[in-house]
């Protein structure tokens, strides 16, 4: 199947959307973060937060402190489990890790999650199934994450991870404002491909991104493309599917995407649905890496062009439909 034209469109849309996306991280910040410490900032309870909520708030404060540990606990394990750029890591807690970066400022880089929803709003949001958010404690006071946080209207915030020193070095806009385990991993190794990108070649820039993306594309049929089922329009049948897109490709419940990602599977690409900035508003972006590496094989805003914005709907996302399906792979 060859579509020229199709091949054209998708390079021009790319091209548009990831120099949005992308902060111009170049070569010397590359550099810098490899020979740096990585600093996780434990994040912890604000007391006056604490001393408001226990007050008026007992649940609010219980949500609260949820999203604080199961955030730390998300980023820690990421870190851990799939961070090999650089081998100097270290997890501190508030209260000593910015005393080290002060002190230190030439030594440490900071790894964190960008803007996220105040506790406020955390205390108000439910999942699907009508239970809190994001991370909670099970009875048995084990750390529990509520993966229907993805789908509700609070799922189109937008949440980054990034390292920064005074600002930010590299950015990547994550699948939900309620970092997961496997979220966290998507946000790690999109930074890590990014940076190695930049690596390989004194020639490679962030603003050459989408040449590298559309140099990726091809490969894509060659990989299982995992779609969470219920980020696509009801509407689309496996008949159209299979015809519109003839590349390996299953909808799936998430479970098995979240086993894809821990599991860094090579025989899976899957599609995350990330909320990113628009003109007036957060937009889809779609965007298909790899399982094993988090490789870029797409990343578009289906519909993105001037003065484009999202408006404020009950569906938690856009639905993926047929035409964009079409787009996912080239020759």
């Amino acid at each position: 199947m060859t579509r020229l034209l199709g091949s054209v469109c998708l390079l021009y849309v790319l091209s548009v959307a990831a120099n949005a996306q992308f902060l111009n991280t170049d070569q010397k910040d590359v550099e810098k973060i490899k020979n740096s410490t990585l600093l996780l900032v434990l994040e912890e309870p604000d007391p006056k937060i604490v001393s408001k909520l226990s007050k008026k708030y007992p649940k609010a404060l219980e949500d609260y402190q949820n999203q604080i540990a199961g955030r730390n606990f998300a980023l820690r394990y990421a870190l851990e489990n799939f961070w090999d750029l650089t081998e100097k890591v270290e997890f501190h807690p508030e209260s000593t890790a910015f005393d080290l970066i002060e002190k230190n400022p030439d030594q440490y880089l900071l790894i964190s999650f960008g803007q996220y929803l105040e506790y406020e709003r955390i205390g108000l949001v439910s999942g699907s199934d009508g239970d809190p958010a994001g991370w909670r404690t099970s009875s048995t006071g084990e750390l529990t994450y509520n993966h229907t946080s993805k789908y509700t209207v609070l799922s189109r915030e937008i949440t980054t991870l990034e390292i920064s020193d005074t600002k930010p070095l590299v950015s990547v806009f994550l699948p939900s404002v309620y970092p997961s385990l496997s979220g966290a991993v998507y946000g790690v190794q999109q930074i890590q491909y990014l940076l190695r990108y930049l690596a390989a070649d004194g020639e490679n820039k962030m603003s050459k991104m989408p040449k590298q993306i559309e140099a990726n594309n091809p490969k894509l049929k060659d990989k299982i493309l995992l779609i969470d089922q219920n980020d696509v329009d009801p509407k689309v049948t496996a008949e159209e599917l299979a015809e519109v897109y003839p590349y390996p490709v299953q909808l799936v419940d998430p479970s098995v995407i979240r086993e894809a990602i821990l599991a860094r599977d090579a025989s899976y690409a899957y599609l995350q649905i990330v909320s990113t900035p628009g003109e007036r508003g957060s937009i889809d972006t779609h965007v298909i890496a790899d399982a094993s590496d988090g490789k870029i094989y797409y990343y578009v805003t289906p519909g993105l062009g001037v003065g484009s914005y999202s408006a404020l709907i009950t569906d938690y996302r856009t639905r993926i439909k047929e035409r964009h399906f079409k787009s996912y792979a080239v020759d």
